[in-house]
């Protein structure tokens, strides 16, 4: 049984970066059912700072997404948050992939998985930083 300890960090959506100093660095950082609920992929980018900035060398941040399949309905909203907030923040499979270098991460693998019982298009990237 391992004594590895457990400890949600919450991200005030108006000053995310906050977290870096309001919480110790981890070795884990995972992050799911939020990335498609930011308001933007910008800031989705910011979280991804983050998440590298929070981790030890050698941590892994493990991130699900919600992609795009390149058709007009799967693109990133950018208006009616309150009524589209499910499906708000989008991003091509290469686009997040850059994105995630673009922060210092090394993607290690992705899984899709186009359709569940839940919803469709989720993608869980695994980053490592180095």
């Amino acid at each position: 049984m391992s004594d590895a300890k457990w400890r949600p960090v919450l991200i005030d959506v108006a000053t995310p970066e906050k977290a870096i100093h309001d919480a110790d660095v981890c070795d884990v950082w995972l992050s799911f059912y939020v990335f498609e609920l930011i308001p933007s992929p910008e800031y989705g980018e910011r979280l991804l700072r983050i998440a590298h900035q929070m981790l030890t060398p050698g941590g892994l941040a493990l991130i699900q997404i919600t992609y795009s399949d390149g058709r007009w309905s799967t693109r990133p909203r950018r208006r009616s948050y309150r009524s589209g907030l499910a499906s708000m923040t989008t991003y091509r499979i290469d686009e997040f992939w850059a994105i995630a270098e673009r922060c210092g991460f090394i993607p290690a693998t992705i899984e899709l998985v186009p359709r569940n019982e839940l919803d469709e298009r989720y993608a869980y990237f695994l980053l490592t930083r180095p």
